[in-house]
């Protein structure tokens, strides 16, 4: 995720991770019924990580993503230096799996080296990995990586690696990557972060885009979040992955973001979680539960949100006030089924026309592409990078 300590303009290079979300099974197939729908980030090393206990006293939060462990060689650290067996995070997420909120360890960060890069030998590695799964008892773990690390190869194979060896060790071991992502989706290296796991044999049950700081001021984040959606799907399936919504997760950087230029608002937020409810999106998450509060002063903190309202308001957006855990959406089967010809040709629906770039479409309207038939489900101007095969937020194949 973004800086966590100290927040600071971030550049395209540096862009968030994306937050990120359901099954998208290259092999295998995790626990469905575990897949946590709001799991969002917070930072058990800053200052402001005892809102984590509010908002499961009084957000509806009974799940978050606990970020984040780094790596010191092949030791696994909190962000705050201290091992997992004496860290503060400990006592943290006690607390709140005695108050009944589950974690996902969450890997990486913007800040230190993942284990996947300090760590060179892959067996350490995997057992690095397994010592916090087994230390927190957690069967959900999240790898947040952004900044140099999603171009490293080395690195990124050793850990799809040791991946691959923690699904075999670990029946119903939910993994999620969170990557950063454009308002179009990932980019060149987080497409080929994608193919690496389907190359090394890697299950990844969840794709969570970091919907943040995108370098450039942004009108409508909601718009911004939901296209970036789209295309992190898009990625997913080009890296064949089988992938669906219930496979994608939104994770938006609350308030004032540290790209000069981007709020996300209150109301964004409840688009944003409208919307993902509407098209099944398998997780949803922010950064963080600690900026979960207004800031008097405005600006950019790791401990408040920039804006004013009341402390809580984006979790209990995000929950609906009642929880984080809900029964998740039916997720892609593990294999493709064979594309097959029909017998007879589709059949065009009265009034279609031919899809083309430029052209100011609103919602009912019905074109074709290649062959397929498209009903527009969102009022845009389309451009050449969003024919209706690429973007599902826009259009329902008929």
């Amino acid at each position: 995720m973004r800086q966590r300590h100290k927040i600071v303009g971030a550049s395209l290079a540096t862009l968030l991770a994306g937050a990120g979300v359901a099954v998208l099974a290259t092999s295998g197939t995790a626990d469905a019924a575990a897949v946590y729908a709001v799991a969002p980030y917070v930072d058990l090393s800053a200052s402001s990580a005892g809102m984590l206990d509010t908002a499961i006293a009084s957000g509806g939060l009974n799940s978050y993503t606990a970020a984040f462990i780094i790596g010191a060689g092949c030791t696994p650290i909190w962000g705050d230096t201290l091992g997992i067996d004496n860290s503060t995070a400990n006592a943290r997420i006690a607390r709140a799996k005695a108050a009944g909120a589950q974690a996902i360890i969450s890997f990486g960060g913007a800040g230190g080296a993942e284990l996947g890069q300090s760590c060179t030998s892959t067996s350490s590695l995997q057992a690095a990995y397994q010592a916090v799964i087994t230390k927190y008892g957690v069967n959900h773990i999240d790898f947040d990586i952004e900044g140099a690390a999603i171009a490293d190869t080395a690195s990124i194979n050793r850990r799809y690696q040791a991946i691959r060896g923690l699904e075999s060790a670990n029946a119903g071991l939910n993994v999620s990557v969170t990557i950063p992502v454009l308002e179009s989706g990932p980019d060149g290296n987080g497409a080929n972060f994608l193919r690496a796991a389907v190359t090394n044999g890697a299950r990844i049950d969840l794709v969570n885009a970091m919907v943040m700081d995108y370098g450039h001021a942004v009108a409508d984040m909601n718009a911004a979040a939901r296209t970036a959606a789209a295309g992190t799907l898009s990625a997913a399936k080009a890296a064949g992955m089988n992938a669906s919504y219930a496979n994608i997760g939104i994770t938006p950087m609350i308030g004032n973001n540290d790209s000069g230029g981007e709020v996300v608002t209150l109301q964004n937020a409840r688009d944003i979680v409208s919307w993902a409810h509407s098209n099944g999106v398998g997780r949803l998450a922010f950064w963080s539960i600690g900026r979960d509060q207004p800031c008097a002063g405005g600006g950019v903190s790791p401990n408040c949100s920039g804006l004013g309202g009341a402390a809580l308001d984006f979790t209990k957006a995000f929950t609906g006030g009642s929880g984080g855990t809900t029964t998740p959406p039916t997720t892609a089967p593990t294999t493709r089924p064979p594309t097959t010809t029909p017998t007879t040709p589709p059949t065009t629906p009265a009034g279609a026309t031919t899809w083309v770039p430029g052209h100011a479409y609103k919602v009912g309207d019905v074109v074709t592409y290649n062959g397929v038939s498209y009903r527009c489900l969102q009022a845009h101007t389309s451009i050449v990078t969003w024919e209706p095969p690429n973007t599902p937020a826009l259009w329902q194949r008929l």
